[in-house]
């Protein structure tokens, strides 16, 4: 079995249990499923240029799968709560962060596609540690994204374009221009030249936030829920319908959908070594405990 996550009622059925691996010992312990090596090797293949700037000899730490036993020992199974799961998801910094987020949430639920060049949502037993903090990055990139859209104002189209895409200067091979984010990495989004000429930044960061939510969200399965007598009915019944997903990023994703939706601000941390993106859920100046203090060690530095 696997998680199953439930977006209406956001909440995890956890079948899974989560723990850290090394690379150099994953073949040496038996609790390593056969579908876990496959995929530490495609890991391993889909990061070699990272690999080789790093020494062939390290090997990638991450996270495992393995089947969680307490529910067929207690005939239960156990529901975690995943309210705020996009604004926990952003705040993770360290790999010890990924790993408590990854036992509380689960596996992401990406497999590298070399035939498609790209991410695919998959059913995970090992995911690496570079995985994670690529995908908070990207993620991150989709806020800024948002929080600049979300001002509104004669100063959004400014923002968007000094601080967080850009348009090419050259086309590529199609004679379309590339859309990129702040730091050069490719959106995946092109545009032919009549159309930039008729389109802002705005309208062109719409279109990306808009799709970015929708590549991320195609794992949503809609199912029956609940089927209820009604008299009012013409069946004498109605049927009510639930989503849910497989893949932790999807539900993440989802969350943070929903949470645009609802027009919730994001702020930027405090913390000036940090200065990320954060939801702002309640009235807090930081994306986390740890800024926080850390502002505070700073502060107290400079008297």
């Amino acid at each position: 079995m696997f998680d199953i996550y439930n977006l209406d009622k956001k909440f995890r059925l956890v079948y899974d249990a989560i723990s850290f691996i090394d690379g150099s010992n994953i073949k040496n312990d038996e609790m390593v499923v056969d579908e876990c090596i496959d995929q530490y090797e495609l890991w391993k293949d889909y990061y070699e240029d990272w690999r080789e700037n790093q020494g062939l000899s390290r090997e990638l730490q991450g996270i495992i799968t393995e089947i969680d036993m307490e529910p067929t020992y207690t005939n239960e199974i156990k529901q975690t709560n995943m309210d705020n799961i996009s604004y926990e998801f952003i705040s993770l910094k360290t790999d010890e962060d990924i790993l408590q987020f990854a036992k509380r949430y689960g596996m992401l639920g990406l497999l590298p596609d070399f035939h498609l060049g790209e991410l695919t949502l998959q059913r995970t037993h090992f995911e690496p540690f570079e995985l994670w903090r690529s995908e908070i990055k990207k993620f991150t990139k989709i806020l800024k994204l948002y929080r600049a859209l979300s001002t509104n104002n004669e100063k959004t189209e400014n923002i968007i374009e000094d601080n967080i895409i850009k348009v090419s200067t050259d086309t590529n091979f199609a004679g379309w221009y590339e859309i990129y984010w702040y730091d050069n990495t490719p959106v995946r989004k092109s545009f032919p030249e009549q159309a930039l000429h008729q389109m802002s930044m705005i309208d062109i960061g719409r279109i990306i936030l808009s799709e970015k939510l929708q590549e991320y969200t195609k794992g949503i399965d809609l199912k029956i829920d609940k089927i209820i007598k009604s008299e009012k009915n013409k069946m004498g019944f109605y049927i009510t319908e639930k989503r849910e997903t497989r893949y932790l990023i999807t539900a993440i994703y989802y969350d943070l959908w929903d949470k645009i939706n609802s027009n919730v601000p994001v702020n930027i941390c405090a913390n000036p070594k940090c200065q990320l993106p954060f939801m702002k859920i309640k009235r807090q100046k930081y994306c986390s405990n740890a800024c926080k203090q850390e502002t505070y060690r700073l502060r107290k530095g400079g008297e």
